[in-house]
């Protein structure tokens, strides 16, 4: 009999302290706290009523949904825009090979916001490969242009529409001279961050205006920083330690307009 009585006065007490424990745990946490992020793990003795609190998958806890952090999913980059794009695709496969991504090159040789605009381009390369993320590299050819207020805001509001249902960055062209405005104004319609500012850096240039093979590897790997970093959908993009000299897959378009 008093071995059925501790038995049961054993069983009492652990369904006691579960109960507890499962009240302390859902009554004590604020709303504030529910929408922060925890890094939680279940404990391998299933015994104890211990939640561990470790670095491990980062989750945020919400009132209604539970969302577990994407950024480093794989990715499907396509970048895309005037002879810039060409120069800065070498260190961007590096970050893909490094990284395990996908991505594919395309550049328009002459390029504008016009040419992208009034054609289709962007949708069918986007939808080529699957894109996840879009880097356009686009403004070079007009830095000197005097339509911007008359004509060309819309060229730029038609890509920044084309764009939207995509996790985009604009990058913008490294200014060689002043331009007439042609950063400013893909600054008012992509917003702070989806546009990198790249007249802000210094560069070598193998003529008036592009840059060195060297000033384009440090120009990419700026732009990368500023995707992990600032950008409205910042993905992972680790900074490969070498360049492993992998040709990445291109398309070359000819023929633009004004």
């Amino acid at each position: 009999m008093k071995r059925i009585f501790w038995e049961i006065i054993v069983i009492a007490t652990t369904l006691l302290a579960g109960i507890l424990a499962f009240y302390f745990l859902t009554q004590n946490f604020s709303k504030t706290e529910q929408n922060q992020i925890f890094f939680a793990k279940i404990p391998k003795n299933i015994n104890s009523i211990m939640i561990k609190i470790v670095p491990k998958i980062p989750i945020i806890l919400g009132r209604d949904t539970l969302h577990i952090d994407t950024t480093s999913a794989p990715q499907r980059i396509l970048l895309i825009g005037d002879s810039m794009a060409g120069g800065l695709m070498y260190r961007l496969k590096d970050y893909c090979v490094f990284n395990n991504y996908k991505m594919l090159a395309v550049t328009w040789i002459s390029g504008t916001t016009f040419t992208f605009s009034r054609t289709d381009t962007l949708k069918h390369f986007i939808k080529r490969l699957n894109a996840t993320f879009v880097i356009l590299v686009l403004g070079s050819n007009e830095l000197k242009m005097y339509d911007l207020q008359t004509t060309r805001y819309k060229y730029v509001q038609k890509i920044v529409q084309k764009l939207d249902s995509i996790p985009y960055l604009w990058v913008g062209p490294p200014n060689w001279e002043e331009d007439t405005g042609i950063n400013d104004l893909i600054l008012c319609f992509a917003k702070e961050k989806h546009f990198f500012p790249s007249k802000n850096l210094t560069y070598k240039r193998r003529d008036h205006a592009h840059p060195t093979a060297e000033s384009f590897e440090m120009w990419m790997d700026s732009i990368a920083s500023f995707i992990v970093n600032k950008s409205d959908k910042p993905i992972k993009l680790d900074k490969p330690q070498k360049r492993y000299y992998k040709i990445p897959e291109c398309v070359v378009l000819r023929g633009a307009g004004k």
